[in-house]
């Protein structure tokens, strides 16, 4: 019998790599491998050529770029970032003895630091990939840096830059008010384009009114990436469901695994993500079993560079502190009802680390609002996956008690905003245009898994709402997943906006003195919405409201 659960899965592939020995000269798994390696280097050298790179004696390149927030080690938002790029050759090999620097400085061409960086070679699932990975800490808060990746060929990149986050204020919230940001977020996002020698994975149905046969917008994964960047975000959030190299969503063998689904993306959100840090999460089809360890996360590690300050054996649970906002990253699929494959691997840990960590930030004047996102939903009603009680059940007393603000999830490919919840009950209707005190209303749920992927539906009767559309407000017939992993109907009176298309979320944070209301403004913005003029249009806006520095709780 195989393997069943994500633990077996990568027990049986770190034994399968261990007798089929990889040396660090790049020799490939097989010629399938070997094949899409090759097939994914025009690409990646198209995108290394937009960027301004120079390409080394050796034909290699560097695309994919990404920066992370440092969250560890003494270090965070305001001094250090961490940025990873993939590493091409023309023949799927990377040579022994190459290595690779990042060159910081002020300004393009005034490098004067070089950072020594890592080159990491994955293997799993039919793959054999290079990344470059470096850590840019000791920075100064507030700052713009230009930096570059260069290897010992010769191998260039062009400029890219970024701003470190405003310094951490002290304890008793003195210091200078940070300035007015917008940071962005979205999920279920995949790619627009197929990978090497596999198939495309975004299909659409061919009367879809954005990506169906002639549509507004036929890439609205890729789209979504290039309209956020108009925001001008300081960072930009994935509630889970990334690229969908794991088609089948399972986080079993059975699935459906292509590794070079993560060149096509990486190459997609280069443009945006070189120069603005991207925060992930892990949903279902982020469980990756054929690459080995950690519940089937150990490409994460290689690909990605999430902080490190969470509970050990959880890669993908971490927080960080931009400006007044404490904002953490947790798994679903530790919490879940629905898709069971990972349910439980943390034992426990990420909801008393959880609970921590929002205990701490509570008793922090300097933080005002508190941004939780993950990947399945506490609170939704779509057809398709609606909500899970055991991510509900896991997070809705702590989010009550310890007074979040906003909840950003994924996993229905839709955009539904609740009404503020607290302890499982709606307190006040908040339609368009409304202004929410989280201190006493509650915590405003936010699904927006319209990043890209083919769009789900609400269930019969429920219908869009959204500004200028405007549908019954009655209670909407849902269900909740439940402990046996069956569904379990219910009829809420929380859905307030419902939107089927394509949607990415703009978040507007203007800080404050103590004493003074500072604001978090959400914007939903919704993708080449038909019959409507520009690129997108915003379709809702509810703004959180409370007093700067009194947000701490006893």
């Amino acid at each position: 019998m195989g393997p069943a659960t994500v633990n077996e899965v990568t027990e049986w592939t770190g034994a399968l790599l261990a007798r089929r020995a990889v040396t660090r000269r790049g020799l490939l798994v097989g010629a399938g491998a070997a094949a899409a390696a090759v097939a994914a280097y025009p690409l990646a050298r198209a995108v290394f050529g937009a960027g301004g790179g120079t390409v080394g004696r050796l034909g290699l390149v560097l695309s994919g770029r990404h920066l992370s927030w440092v969250a560890d080690g003494g270090a965070d938002p305001s001094s250090g970032v961490r940025v990873t790029a993939q590493l091409l050759g023309p023949d799927g090999r990377v040579p022994a003895g190459l290595t690779a620097v990042a060159d910081l400085g002020d300004a393009p061409g005034a490098y004067g630091r070089p950072v020594p960086a890592r080159i990491v070679h994955l293997v799993g699932g039919g793959g054999s990939q290079f990344y470059v990975k470096a850590a840019l800490v000791g920075l100064r808060p507030a700052t713009t840096y230009h930096y570059r990746l260069r290897l010992s060929d010769g191998t260039v990149t062009g400029d890219a830059h970024f701003t470190t986050a405003p310094a951490r204020r002290s304890a008793g919230a003195g210091g200078p008010v940070p300035a007015p940001f917008t940071f962005t977020a979205f999920a279920d996002v995949g790619t627009n384009a197929p990978p090497p020698h596999g198939t495309l994975r975004n299909g659409y149905a061919a009367d879809d009114p954005v990506a169906g046969t002639g549509g507004t917008d036929p890439h609205p994964a890729a789209t979504q990436t290039g309209l956020m960047a108009a925001q001008r975000p300081a960072f930009t959030l994935l509630a889970g469901d990334i690229c969908y190299a794991d088609a089948g969503g399972t986080g079993l063998p059975a699935d459906d695994f292509d590794p070079y689904v993560w060149d096509v993306f990486l190459a997609q959100i280069d443009r945006q993500a070189a120069s603005v840090p991207w925060l992930f999460a892990t949903g279902n089809h982020d469980m990756e079993p054929l690459h080995g360890g950690s519940h089937g996360y150990a490409g994460h590690a290689a690909r990605l560079d999430l902080p490190r300050n969470g509970p050990s054996g959880c890669p993908s649970v971490y927080s960080f502190v931009y400006a007044n906002v404490g904002v953490v990253s947790l798994d679903a699929n530790d919490l879940s009802h629905e898709i069971r494959t990972n349910t439980g691997y943390s034992g426990g840990a990420q909801v008393r680390w959880l609970e921590e960590t929002l205990r701490a930030w509570r008793r922090d004047p300097a933080i005002d609002f508190v941004v939780a996102f993950f990947h399945h939903c506490a609170y939704s009603t779509t057809a398709q996956h609606a909500s899970d009680g055991g991510v509900r059940d896991a997070l809705d007393a702590l989010f009550t008690r310890w007074q979040v603000d906003l909840a950003v999830q994924g996993h229905n490919h839709v955009m539904e905003r609740t009404d503020p919840i607290r302890a499982g009950r709606p307190t006040r209707a908040a339609p368009d245009g409304s202004t929410v005190e989280p201190a006493t209303d509650g915590v405003t749920y936010l699904c927006i898994g319209s990043g890209g992927r083919a769009r789900y539906s609400f269930p019969p009767g429920a219908g869009e709402r959204y500004r200028a559309h405007p549908a019954d407000a009655g209670p909407v017939d849902s269900y909740v997943w439940v402990a046996d992993g069956t569904r379990q109907p219910e009829t809420v009176a929380w859905s307030r906006v419902r939107y089927d298309g394509y949607a990415f979320l703009a978040v507007d944070v203007v800080p404050a003195r103590p004493g003074r209301p500072t604001t978090m403004t959400l914007r939903t913005l919704a993708d080449a919405l038909p019959g409507r003029p520009g690129p997108y249009t915003e379709i809702d806006r509810v703004t959180l409201r409370r007093v700067a520095g009194a947000s701490r709780i006893s």
